[in-house]
């Protein structure tokens, strides 16, 4: 086998390995062999179908790099020299065989990463998908919603003008009924007035009949009225007359009984004054003999309650 039927062979069993199968024009894969999505169920046809032309577009940049890796290596029959070769160019021939490979092992890694690249990629877009699926569903769901909400919405309409046109109604029938209220209130009104002033006209009537009478009893009455109080005035003026001579009475009285209570304080004064002086020194009791008389002296200069006190705290056993 070949190096490139060896490479086309681990393209294969890598793709198969990333979900990719068949070529173009080739069979379908069985159901049980289909790639699964990131749920676990099989791949609907259109992302299958969208996996192998992304396979195919990679083996067909895998197959332009092995053509181009050929154009750079040439075949083993020019490789060949007419004559044996030296070991300085077995040397150079090894160091670009080693070179060469080294430069496939990095086209390979290359192609396993473009592979696994595609292989997220298209995880990716079965995700993206999914979302995209679940997305549209809410999409039409909130559509429904909306359309209910509207419908909702114009029904609401009506019967706000519905109510509106019984609200019109009713106040039309309410705004008549006042109408009719107001003019019977009026017409009752004046009808209340109309009696009114023909009531008061008859009692003005009837009040000046008898008015004649009243102020006539009125005056009679104000008269006697008068002269009862110009009796009275009299006899308070002589009552006042007599209360004024009573009162200067009083006073001359008042007059001398001050005069006699002042001659007695100072009588009585001048008396405190000698029973002071013949007193005992502080503190000493007078003696038995004097005691009566010492006791009316004091009992009329400070009073019996003060005297009865003072006795009973210094009076000898």
């Amino acid at each position: 086998m070949s190096c490139q039927d060896k490479k086309r062979s681990q393209e294969n069993s890598t793709l198969q390995a990333a979900g990719h199968w068949g070529s173009p024009g080739g069979p379908s894969p069985s159901p049980a062999c289909r790639p699964m999505g990131t749920n676990g169920h099989p791949l609907p046809g259109l992302l299958m179908a969208k996996q192998m032309l992304g396979a195919n577009q990679d083996r067909k940049r895998a197959e332009a790099a092995e053509a181009k890796l050929e154009q750079v290596q040439p075949p083993p029959t020019a490789l060949l020299p007419p004559s044996l070769p030296t070991q300085r160019e077995r040397d150079a021939l090894e160091q670009e065989h080693n070179n060469l490979e080294g430069q496939l092992a990095g086209l390979a890694a290359s192609l396993e990463e473009l592979t696994a690249a595609a292989v997220d990629k298209e995880r990716a877009r079965g995700a993206t998908a999914a979302q995209l699926a679940a997305l549209q569903r809410e999409h039409a769901s909130l559509r429904a919603l909306l359309a209910s909400l509207e419908q909702r919405d114009s029904e609401t309409v009506e019967q706000l003008a519905a109510a509106e046109r019984a609200v019109a109604a009713l106040e039309q029938e309410r705004d008549a009924a006042l109408a009719g209220k107001g003019a019977a209130l009026a017409e009752r009104d004046a009808t209340a007035q109309t009696a009114a002033r023909t009531a008061a006209e008859a009692q003005r009537a009837i009040e000046a009949e008898g008015l004649a009478g009243e102020l006539a009893a009125q005056l009679e009455a104000c008269q006697r009225q008068l002269a009862a109080a110009a009796a009275a005035l009299e006899a308070a003026r002589s009552e006042a007359a007599a209360l004024k001579a009573e009162a200067g009475e009083a006073a001359a009285q008042l007059a001398l009984a001050q005069a006699g209570k002042a001659a007695r304080a100072e009588a009585l004064a001048a008396e405190a004054a000698h029973a002071l002086a013949a007193a005992p020194p502080s503190g000493a009791v007078p003696a038995p003999r004097h005691w009566p008389r010492f006791r009316a002296i004091w009992a009329r200069c400070y009073g019996e309650p003060a005297v009865t006190e003072w006795a009973s705290q210094r009076e000898p056993a």
